[in-house]
């Protein structure tokens, strides 16, 4: 307010104008925020002046006429996101001016840019009580977490990982996106296969489920976003028989998947750094496939 009653230019206001009659606040809603509350509202007090200090503590109907006008009649800079624009393009826009205030994480990011169908899909398999159980209740809410490591699964699960190509922020909104136009029984029986992964995940792994497990150890290490990334997203696409042969083999799964862990180089590194490279991507979804295979047709 400050800004303006001295006639200092504020920053651009962003909006993504896909829906011209509602459009979404990309960037400015801490600025817009304020006007509209000490305006309109009339809630907010004037406090912490730095130049005009005569001014703390009134509110609008304090101001005079004059000074009503110049907030008034201030021009503000808006830039646009048109409709039509791709939703990874619009997520990349969004990243790159997300610098001011409180930085938002990249789930964040998505879950205010997909509003609707999507950010409610995403947010109910969060709160499914398998994925909890799956992953002993560890992931927190806080941030979106919970819901980035659903909307890892949701892109491995409905694309092919051999397309991936090592940009998981925009895999990962393609994704969620794509919920946009998924017919009601799609998402269900997307669920379905979510739900009977996690109960896997759980029944073969126990407490050790998507954690880089390749020595014995003593403390539990913390769960692994690739590690869960892959064993969601392959677990969801068998068929019931084939979860059962697992199931009735898990043992031999645990050993397997420490084993690979152990002695393959490439498999550890690849959930362990750089783990959206296409490449390593590729190789973990591969070799646990491969892992599958295995154990089912042995």
């Amino acid at each position: 307010i400050e800004s303006i009653l001295i006639r200092f230019p504020l920053p651009a206001f962003f909006f993504d104008a896909s829906d011209d009659n509602k459009w979404l606040i990309v960037d400015g809603l801490q600025r817009m925020s304020s006007i509209r509350n000490f305006c309109v509202k009339k809630s907010l007090k004037l406090t912490n002046l730095e130049f005009l200090t005569q001014f703390n503590g009134l509110v609008w109907d304090d101001l005079t006429e004059d000074l009503q006008r110049v907030i008034e009649e201030t021009q503000v800079v808006i830039y646009k996101i048109m409709p039509g624009t791709p939703t990874d393009v619009k997520f990349n826009i969004f990243k790159r001016i997300n610098t001011g205030g409180l930085i938002l994480e990249p789930q964040e990011i998505r879950h205010a840019l997909l509003q609707g169908k999507p950010s409610k899909f995403v947010a109910e398999l969060a709160k499914e009580e398998s994925f909890l159980e799956a992953t002993s209740y560890k992931i927190k809410n806080h941030r979106m977490l919970d819901r980035d490591f659903v909307n890892r699964f949701l892109s491995f699960y409905l694309f092919d990982h051999n397309a991936y190509n090592s940009d998981l922020d925009s895999w990962m909104t393609k994704a969620m996106a794509s919920i946009y136009y998924m017919p009601e029984e799609v998402l269900e029986k997307t669920r379905d296969d979510f739900t009977e992964s996690m109960k896997l995940a759980k029944d073969v792994f126990g407490v050790e489920a998507f954690r880089k497990i390749y020595k014995d150890h003593q403390r539990l290490p913390p769960i692994n976003k690739a590690l869960f990334d892959v064993i969601a997203a392959q677990f969801a696409k068998l068929s019931n028989e084939q979860r059962i042969v697992i199931l009735n083999r898990k043992n031999f799964m645990r050993a397997e998947l420490k084993e690979m862990l152990a002695g393959d180089p490439y498999m550890f590194d690849s959930v362990t750094s750089s783990t959206g490279d296409r490449n390593r991507v590729q190789y973990r979804h591969n070799q646990f496939i491969k892992l599958i295979f295995k154990i089912v047709e042995g």
